[in-house]
């Protein structure tokens, strides 16, 4: 498992892929700071403003699948240093913009650019690079994404009002380009068969020499193949699913005030849950390891379940914290699980055009979920219908889920 020089080069890019996602905190969670000071800055309404964000995610639901291909084509170092400095560009130039066109069309060339150096050469280069701890890696990189949030949030809110909205966009710019091109170029490879490698936890083959390991091949379901199998949209569909029910996060605030709850007191059960959140990601992939995916997932599941009674039935602040941490546990499951699932059914030979359509999709959920649910609390006067509604739909996710998984096994690798 590690070269003679010790350490196994594997850790040195999960380390890389731990700064990628730390990077998605600044285009995700950082972003909100923006919405107050430049709509009272320059006139916008906050709708209006807010829609340039809108526009990114939804280019990038398209620009993913595009880079699933690009990558293959120029080399993942490439391909996430173009990304990362694009990214970085375009979030330069909004401290530049001073009208809702202007914003928009940035935000588009940022949706474009971002889609191609967070996720999905995170989670290729950890489904290439660990056959052992594979879910342990993956667990660990998607948890920096909290811990990028939780470092540069504070940061940013400080420089935005020291300094100005313009300068919070320069330094969001600077930090997402240090974390993304030079991280890319320096400290990713694209697979271990391009420095004599095997990847972390694979059986060594003994060569005539001392010379290094012999190259291994990337094998896998060809993606023509895959993303014409059952397993392939039983897997999208349950993946789809997650993304709908966890989009509930986004109205557990709303929620928790409507039962009496102060909304500084709801805020901070949101901020419990998210650090929960990030341990639990790590967790989630060491149970992934040890005792399988159905494991891991029915056990987040059973969390999920269970956090969306307490909060359906939450009179008072003590349940709200007890359903956010309960919550925190069982998210993981969302972001963690996916590549590995991918990476599990279908090999390492054609991921990066998979799980780029899997990625894609999966925001789609988030897109549909949040006013779906908007919808269920304006039909009947509460989320109590849409807390239950979920828990319907993490059965029907595990079903497809585990389908998915019992359905690629009739898959040929090659």
């Amino acid at each position: 498992m590690e070269t003679k020089q010790g350490l196994h080069r594997a850790w040195i890019v999960m380390i890389a892929c731990c700064c990628l996602l730390m990077a998605l905190a600044l285009i995700t969670t950082c972003m909100s700071f923006f919405v107050q000071p430049v709509c009272d800055a320059l006139g916008f309404d906050r709708g209006p403003f807010t829609v340039y964000y809108s526009l990114a995610a939804l280019v990038g639901v398209v620009a993913m699948p595009i880079w699933g291909r690009i990558i293959p084509k120029i080399g993942i170092k490439l391909s996430t240093a173009i990304a990362g400095a694009g990214g970085a560009v375009a979030m330069f130039l909004f401290s530049f913009c001073n009208s809702l066109i202007s914003f928009y069309i940035c935000g588009i060339f940022m949706g474009i650019m971002v889609a191609g150096v967070t996720t999905l050469p995170a989670s290729i280069l950890i489904s290439t690079w660990f056959e052992a701890k594979r879910g342990l890696a993956m667990g660990i990189v998607f948890a920096c994404s909290g811990v990028g949030g939780a470092v540069m949030s504070p940061i940013l809110a400080g420089v935005i009002a020291s300094s100005g909205w313009q300068t919070g966009y320069m330094v969001n710019a600077a930090a997402l380009f240090v974390l993304t091109v030079p991280v890319a170029l320096l400290l990713i490879t694209a697979k271990p068969s391009d420095v004599g490698l095997r990847p972390y936890g694979a059986a060594e083959v003994v060569s005539d020499s001392d010379g290094p390991a012999a190259p291994q091949e990337l094998t896998g379901v060809e993606s023509k193949i895959a993303m014409k199998s059952a397993a392939f949209f039983l897997l999208l569909g349950g993946v789809v699913l997650m993304n709908i029910l966890v989009s509930l996060i986004q109205h557990i605030p709303a929620h928790l005030v409507a039962v009496g709850i102060d909304a500084t007191m709801a805020a901070s059960a949101i901020s419990i849950y998210a650090l929960v959140a990030i341990a639990a990601k790590i967790a989630l992939g060491w149970i992934n390891d040890k005792f399988g995916s159905t494991i891991a997932i029915g056990a987040s599941f059973v969390l999920l379940a269970a956090s969306f009674v307490v909060f359906a039935f939450t009179t008072n602040y003590m349940f709200a914290v007890i359903g956010a941490v309960v919550f925190g546990l069982g998210v993981g499951v969302v972001t963690v699980i996916p590549p590995l699932l991918t990476g599990q059914m279908f090999g390492r030979k054609d991921y990066a055009k998979i799980y780029s359509i899997i990625g894609a999709v999966a925001s789609l959920g988030l897109a549909i979920g949040t006013p779906i649910i908007g919808v269920v609390y304006d039909v009947t006067g509460s989320y109590v219908m849409a807390f239950f509604g979920c828990i319907a739909l993490l059965a029907l996710a595990f079903i497809m889920l585990v389908g998915g998984m019992r359905s690629a096994k009739k898959l040929q690798f090659t």
